[in-house]
């Protein structure tokens, strides 16, 4: 039960809008991935909603569970840790006006934790969102 705590202790109104990003985007690869199996690998032993949802929703769940076990605070040396990286070089002149032209990166102001959410519940909708689609698939 304390996960559940966890979650709607780190949850945000303004998290919304990076979520439902994420999740079009794994949804929209998850659909890539099964159109490619039907038309370049499939033999016909594999039916593509029915299976290949299947396939791709245990998928998506299990990047859901990785994220749960982030949250927990669960890690596996030298695969879930964060890698180092180089520290970013300064611009010489330090001008307000020298950094307008760069890009603006919504998600650099989210901590771990915060990202690690986005993640377990893009993941959770996009996974579920398969395995139903997989099981309407099975019924017709």
């Amino acid at each position: 039960m304390g996960i559940f705590r966890t979650i709607k202790a780190l949850y945000r109104a303004w998290m919304l809008r990076p979520i439902l990003y994420r999740t079009l985007s794994k949804s929209l690869t998850a659909l890539a991935a099964m159109l490619c199996w039907e038309r370049f690998f499939n033999n016909g032993l594999l039916h593509t909603y029915r299976d290949v949802g299947l396939i791709a929703a245990i998928v998506l769940l299990v990047m859901a569970w990785v994220n749960y076990l982030r949250l927990d605070g669960v890690v596996v040396h030298h695969m879930m840790e964060e890698r180092k990286r180089k520290p970013h070089r300064r611009h010489r002149t330090k001008d307000m006006i020298d950094f307008t032209e760069e890009p603006v990166d919504p998600e650099g102001e989210m901590s771990r934790e915060e990202n690690w959410l986005c993640g377990l519940l893009s993941s959770l909708a996009a996974g579920v969102l398969f395995l139903l689609i997989s099981l309407v698939a099975t019924v017709l």
